[in-house]
């Protein structure tokens, strides 16, 4: 029996062809430059490209997943799409890429911070597209890659209200170019990051309570995900939004929910963010969607939901929803629910764009 490993690569690719109306050039060019960012498709595009040659061989069917198109189209699309890879070799890095979090050990091990970023954790996760992630009682901590070949790893207060981020990074790596690079990715003010002084004295935390940190922080770290995240409680509910008596969406910890950096749509500037709706009426929602790993069920824990789908929010205000779900099939039914408790909720959406597919 022939093992067919190029076939998680195509099915993700696939997925994200389920609301496509029109497979041509443009899309293909756009869904590239999609893989090359590492938006929604993590994999990288030396994976992708290797699976797409890989599927081409194979005589059998490539649509696993159900579309609006046939197999044949899809196998001309995904061809179409290995050109624009090809096209764009080498293929330049995004800004920034996660890493996983049980490379922490390793890349950062017991390094003091060198600075803070004086935001709250969601603040500084809508800057920066990736949200933190929490491993049991440890603070909640991100691991990126930057551009410029630097580690940096990032970690917020257990207290979701709490500003400020410690900012950590691998090596002997300055702190002032460090400093330079998170200002240039995410557009951060001068009063937004703080630069420790080369001391052992720190601001943010004394020796001994640091030292303690650190022990705290390298057990028990993340393993590599293995299929659609389940996340804990106190994870889903940093993701929970509220709406207030002005018909704004804001995140819980009080700030004004903003999608602009989101990137749970693979299409260029989309500015869409996944939410569920749950039985309750709480809104649940996600800046990004990993294909494979970070999908509407890893906000509904699995569960069932009122709706689900896209949206775009703007200084807290809804522009635009979509019932886009894979895991939760559209109806008409669900979108009417959503409507009605936006409106029950105080969100004005007779100037919302609306893109619903449901046909039952």
């Amino acid at each position: 029996m022939t093992i067919m490993w190029w076939r998680n690569a195509i099915s993700q690719i696939i997925y994200c062809l389920r609301y496509v109306s029109t497979l041509d050039g443009r899309t293909a060019f756009e869904m590239s430059e999609a893989i090359v960012a590492r938006r929604c498709l993590e994999d990288g595009p030396e994976t992708y490209l290797e699976a797409i040659e890989a599927a081409l061989t194979h005589g059998g069917k490539l649509d696993t997943i159900a579309t609006p198109h046939s197999d044949a189209a899809i196998r001309s699309f995904v061809s179409a799409l290995a050109t624009e890879l090809r096209r764009i070799h080498t293929w330049p890095l995004p800004p920034m890429v996660r890493l996983r979090l049980d490379q922490w050990e390793q890349l950062i091990g017991a390094a003091q911070p060198i600075g803070r970023i004086e935001l709250r954790q969601l603040e500084v996760s809508k800057r920066l597209g990736f949200e933190f992630v929490e491993t049991g009682t440890h603070q909640p901590r991100l691991l990126l890659h930057l551009e410029n070949g630097m580690v940096v790893g990032l970690v917020a207060s257990l207290n979701i209200s709490d500003s400020g981020v410690a900012v950590f990074v691998s090596g002997n790596a300055g702190a002032r170019p460090i400093a330079e690079e998170i200002h240039r990715i995410t557009g951060l003010g001068q009063t937004d990051l703080t630069v420790f002084a080369r001391s052992s004295a720190r601001p943010w935390l004394a020796k001994d309570a640091l030292q303690t940190q650190q022990r705290r922080l390298m057990p028990d770290l993340t393993s590599p995900s293995s299929g659609v995240e389940r996340w804990s409680p106190g994870q889903l509910e940093r993701h929970r939004v509220v709406i207030d008596d002005e018909g704004r969406f804001r995140t819980i910890d009080g700030g004004v929910l903003d999608t602009r950096m989101a990137t749970a749509s693979w299409r260029p500037n989309a500015e869409l963010a996944l939410f569920i709706l749950d039985p309750h009426g709480n809104f649940y929602v996600s800046l990004r969607r990993v294909v494979s790993r970070v999908h509407h069920s890893t906000l509904s824990g699995g569960g069932p939901v009122a709706a689900a789908g896209e949206l775009r929010v703007r200084d807290g205000h809804l522009l635009a929803l979509t019932d886009h779900s894979g895991h939760y099939p559209p109806t008409r039914s669900s979108n009417q629910i959503l409507i009605d408790e936006l409106q029950r909720q105080g969100v004005t959406t007779t100037d919302v764009l609306v893109d619903f597919a449901a046909t039952e």
